[in-house]
């Protein structure tokens, strides 16, 4: 079997970035937990976004939230 470029050696990344936001909610949002008595309303959300560029050209954007 004959393996590409990127499974050969691991890409080399030239350059990154990210940003980091939060943002409240104007009322807060309950759910099963929240009856339940296990957690609180969520009253904000924290979301971080990456981007990267790898010398070969490649870009992605990522994000993840909590």
């Amino acid at each position: 079997m004959r393996q590409t470029h990127w499974l050969r050696r691991p890409p080399t990344i030239r350059s990154s970035g990210f940003a980091w936001r939060r943002r409240f909610f104007r009322s807060p949002i309950s759910d099963a937990k929240v009856l339940a008595g296990r957690q609180k309303p969520m009253t904000e959300i924290a979301i971080l976004f990456v981007e990267i560029e790898t010398a070969d050209g490649h870009r992605g954007l990522g994000f993840s939230y909590s």
